[in-house]
């Protein structure tokens, strides 16, 4: 829980390959962090997210004309996620939030196949649960 944004994406892939070697068949690893994806349910290399993951973070907020937001309803767990990766950035050596499409691809590398990645939301956070099965 929480350990691939203390580690640069060289580490994370190190560790995502010893946890793929050490797995027996039928296992699966959990992985709990707080992800990043953009508001328009796009991750940065292009593909749609997953699931309710792909539902924008703040909806309506073009139409409001009138400030201040209801900070319960401007709630959005990419900009919180991001703004924990700027103070990563700044306190560590190496760490920093990953992109949902960049965990997922790291985890594609190390030998897990993609219909065996699922990705879950938990509803009003910022962290996503990605489930890595091994056949």
């Amino acid at each position: 829980s929480n350990v691939l944004h203390d580690w640069g994406p060289e580490k994370s892939e190190h560790i995502l390959r010893n946890s793929h070697r050490t797995l027996e068949s039928g296992g699966c690893l959990v992985i709990h962090e707080m992800l990043i994806s953009t508001t328009d349910g796009r991750n940065r290399g292009g593909g749609k997210s997953e699931g309710a993951c792909a539902k924008r973070s703040m909806p309506g907020l073009a139409e409001r004309r009138s400030f201040p937001i209801n900070p319960a309803s401007a709630f959005s767990p990419s900009l919180t996620a991001s703004c924990f990766g700027l103070h990563m950035l700044l306190y560590t050596r190496f760490g920093r939030q990953f992109y949902l499409e960049e965990l997922t691809s790291i985890l594609r590398k190390v030998g897990f196949k993609e219909h065996n990645i699922s990705t879950h939301c938990i509803p009003k956070s910022c962290f996503k649960v990605v489930i890595a099965r091994l056949d």
